[in-house]
């Protein structure tokens, strides 16, 4: 039985893709129980923040007025900087350094998070999970048999839901 989770009704507008396009994943691979809502909430919000400052981030590298230049003019350049040199001054200001450290910050913390249900490269390695491409087991095989030699010497029985 696959499990169906609905996005909270409190789920922000940032967050509500990034629940459309993981949960529905993550309940085809049989990795969510009903009590890994709240974190998996945080993850997603996590997630929908972090793009809110990515895109933040690229707006206001774009934008003339950082550097106090004249959007009207077609001359882009001070004191005949190249524009190289112009992006480079508009990552050191102060407010791309804000909205870089958020970004930093919401994606450690998304990694983190992400880690717990098994999403990142490193996880699958770990727990030995194929690409699914080359035939190999899927992330419900291989928990499916930890859980079998966890209980192995046949004191306690696991059913599958439903």
């Amino acid at each position: 039985m696959v499990l169906e989770l609905s996005p909270p009704g409190d789920l922000s507008e940032q967050a509500a893709p990034v629940w459309a396009a993981l949960v529905p994943y993550l309940c085809e691979k049989a990795v969510l129980v009903p009590a890994d809502v709240p974190l998996l909430v945080e993850l997603v919000e996590t997630l929908g923040l972090a793009r809110q400052y990515r895109r933040a981030l690229q707006r206001l590298v774009a934008s003339p007025w950082l550097l106090g230049l004249d959007p009207d003019s077609d001359d882009s350049s001070i004191v005949g900087l190249p524009a190289d040199a112009l992006e480079a001054l508009a990552l050191a200001t102060p407010a791309v350094k804000r909205l870089r450290s958020g970004y930093v910050e919401c994606m450690a913390r998304a990694s983190s998070l992400a880690s717990c249900f098994g999403l990142t490269p490193t996880d699958r390695i770990r727990l030995g999970v194929a690409s699914g491409r080359d035939g190999g087991a899927t992330l419900q095989d291989v928990i499916g048999e930890a859980l079998r030699l966890a209980f192995a010497d046949g004191a306690t029985k696991v059913e599958p839901p439903g």
